[in-house]
């Protein structure tokens, strides 16, 4: 995006309050967005879940100028970042989140290098920023957050994942406060390799899952984690584990089956049943990448696998009970 707008969309309203609805942008698993002017602004969410301006699910956005503004959404005004979400430059300013991260609500990577998130609301937490989710990463190089409102974290709310604060000096930005007069937004350029865990963290088809120790590989669309749980397409682990797969396109409803065993699960519900019994969902089952995404750890304990998480290699270990 070199220029122009998305502006005044609405997200369509589903018949699930948990389903994904963005009224701007959805930029969803392995695609790639490059903002380098433009706006997004008036946009608003279409369910109590959504971003107004942009939902960056399992994506790669990179914003190097441009201005994302004037949005309105659920869990993010501005932006909802559940892959890879890179800033150089731009402005992420007076959005409206009903709930959480006026400006952004991030669950995956985000790195800051420069640029300005500024007089964003949020009714709860993290009115520029709301970071949080076990497997999240926010990487501090530059730019400037300030001026930002909500009832807690006004600038940023830390309420999980790791916070890598690499900013070089005064200079370079701050959270708290505004530029100082005639300074510079623009990218502050690392001088060192970006830490480990930026490369490394399982935010945008980075996650591996392994079966009793044996790697499961995916066609196409892998695992992405949304809101910090990590969903996977539903025929690559499940067809492993000897269930047989069905699809019903009518009513967009997986059946998981084998000898003793049956799972259903709709895609944008927050309950799936075993056996004829509801469970609930942390995260619905979605639609991404052309693929039907399960919850792994809520589906896969359901039917007695051991599910654990390996944060050096950044893989899900299965095993049999």
């Amino acid at each position: 995006m070199n220029g122009g707008a998305i502006s005044g969309n609405t997200g369509g309203r589903t018949s699930s309050p948990n389903a994904f609805s963005t009224g701007g942008v959805s930029n969803l698993g392995g695609s790639t967005f490059v903002m380098n002017g433009g706006t997004i602004n008036g946009n608003t969410g279409g369910s109590s879940r959504d971003a107004g301006g942009v939902h960056n699910l399992g994506g790669n956005f990179t914003m190097n100028g441009g201005t994302i503004s004037g949005n309105m959404g659920g869990t993010s005004g501005g932006v909802i970042n559940a892959g890879t979400f890179t800033m150089n430059n731009g402005t992420i300013s007076n959005n409206n989140s009903l709930a959480d991260g006026g400006g952004m609500h991030n669950a995956g990577v985000f790195t800051m290098y420069g640029g300005t998130i500024t007089n964003n609301v949020a009714a709860r937490n993290g009115g520029g920023i709301e970071h949080s989710g076990q497997l999240s990463v926010f990487n501090f190089y530059g730019g400037w957050i300030f001026n930002n409102t909500a009832a807690v974290g006004n600038d940023v709310h830390l309420g999980g994942g790791a916070f890598n604060n690499n900013l070089p000096n005064a200079a370079a930005g701050a959270i708290g406060s505004p530029p100082p007069a005639g300074t510079t937004t623009q990218t502050q350029q690392p001088t060192t390799t970006p830490p480990p865990a930026q490369a490394d963290t399982p935010a945008a088809n980075e996650v591996r899952v392994t079966i009793n120790n044996q790697p499961v590989n995916f066609d196409g669309q892998g695992p992405v984690i949304v809101d910090g749980r990590t969903l996977v397409p539903v025929r690559g682990v499940f067809e492993a584990l000897d269930f047989d797969v069905d699809w019903d396109q009518a009513s967009q409803t997986a059946h998981l089956t084998r000898t003793g065993q049956a799972v259903t699960i709709s895609i944008g519900s927050s309950t799936f049943t075993v056996n004829g019994t509801s469970r609930q969902l942390d995260v619905p089952a979605q639609n991404i990448g052309g693929r039907t995404m399960l919850p792994i750890r809520a589906v896969l304990e359901s039917v007695g696998y051991n599910v654990d998480w390996d944060g050096a290699t950044s893989t899900i270990l299965v095993t049999a009970p």
